[in-house]
């Protein structure tokens, strides 16, 4: 039903129909209470403003709750885009937070003043205004980052063209245009990009540095492909180059002779530390949060995996966690994990995992992975 409500609009989502109630309400409450100081005898202001209050509460819950939906449908973004989706996601939280306990205050404090003929004064009348000129600041700001999604970095906007360049990105070699290079390259934006060659022994150790006790080969297949095959017959964790905070991986491999579950990690520490976006072979997806020896589930999905090639990403902004596949979100998490760290792919099941491609893409913060860069770190 939803999906045939939308073919009557060019909104996307129902994020942006919602946003602005809370925006007006809250607007206008704070305009009846500020009357209401100047004007005290008309104090039917005082329960108009309280219910005011109280309505741009649960608008703020209801836009909060379809930015999610619309944020988990916004698929893979630019670096810049991303940091800003954090940020506005955290502010709407805290502004959803504050407004709801300011209406319960406002609402308690027009059923405590009922049946008076004249609005009453005071401390708590005086706190009262404070409050709502903070929560109108913060409703404004939350706005403006909102704004800023859609007018700075083009978030559910359809421009043309878009969507032909997205694709061409994506194909047929995976996330990057390959090369004869086997050592991972570094671009100017501290982008760590890998296209790994079949059957080279060399990756395994140097750039694919094991954590803990790990089982895989790199195997030798006959048939011409892309990509550097994996042999493994237990549980493995590879952490890639570099310490990283907030960063987006993406690995394009292939499951085809894989029996198991393959994951990717972010702020890893070793085998138990860490975020793992993790995929098993029936399609069953999970968000993971490892810390102190505890593991815990922040989402949960069920999927249908392509046959072949597949681009699996992970992305971690703050608090912020995101699994991706063929750049579609199927799951999103919070949790707050010790930052810089490694990035790593986790396999687990027996068979061969073809890396066709690897990207690392900062959103800034952590160390630079770049040698030249380290040792110009290390110079007085």
């Amino acid at each position: 039903m939803m999906d045939a409500l939308f073919e009557l609009t060019a909104l996307p989502n129902l994020h942006p129909a919602l946003v602005h109630f809370p925006i007006a309400l809250a607007a206008v409450a704070l305009l009846f209470d500020a009357v209401l100081l100047a004007r005290r005898r008309w104090v039917s202001l005082d329960a108009s403003g309280a219910f005011l209050w109280a309505l741009a509460a649960a608008g703020a819950g209801a836009a909060y709750l379809a930015g999610r939906q619309a944020a988990e449908e916004a698929g893979l973004l630019e670096s810049a885009a991303e940091v800003a989706l954090g940020k506005h996601a955290d502010a709407a939280l805290a502004t959803l937070i504050a407004l709801f306990f300011f209406a319960l205050f406002r609402v308690w404090l027009a059923w405590r003043d009922r049946g008076a003929d004249r609005a009453a004064s005071g401390a708590l009348r005086a706190f009262g205004l404070v409050g709502a000129l903070a929560v109108q600041g913060l409703v404004a700001y939350t706005g403006d980052l909102g704004g800023a999604l859609v007018y700075r970095h083009g978030i559910a906007v359809s421009r043309p063209g878009a969507a032909e360049a997205s694709v061409v990105a994506l194909r047929p070699n995976g996330l990057l245009q390959t090369t004869n290079a086997s050592p991972p390259e570094y671009l100017e934006d501290g982008s760590l990009v890998w296209s790994p060659r079949a059957g080279d022994a060399r990756a395994l150790g140097e750039t694919l540095e094991p954590i803990g006790a790990s089982t895989v080969q790199v195997a030798r297949r006959e048939a011409p492909s892309e990509g550097i095959s994996l042999a493994t017959s237990g549980r493995a964790l590879l952490a890639l180059p570099g310490s990283w905070a907030d960063a987006r991986l993406e690995v394009r491999i292939d499951l085809s002779a894989f029996e198991g579950s393959v994951g990717l990690g972010a702020r890893v520490g070793d085998e138990m530390s860490g975020g793992i976006f993790r995929i098993a072979g029936d399609g069953r997806a999970a968000l993971l949060a490892r810390s102190d020896g505890r593991e815990r589930i922040l989402d949960e999905a069920q999927l249908r995996l392509p046959a072949g090639e597949v681009t699996v990403a992970l992305s971690v902004s703050g608090r912020h966690w995101k699994g991706f596949v063929d750049g579609r979100s199927v799951v999103h998490g919070h949790a707050s994990l010790p930052a810089p760290g490694r990035v790593a792919i986790l396999l687990d099941g027996t068979g061969i995992l073809r890396v066709v491609s690897v990207r690392i893409s900062p959103f800034g913060g952590g160390s630079d992975p770049r040698p030249d860069r380290a040792e110009e770190a290390h110079q007085p």
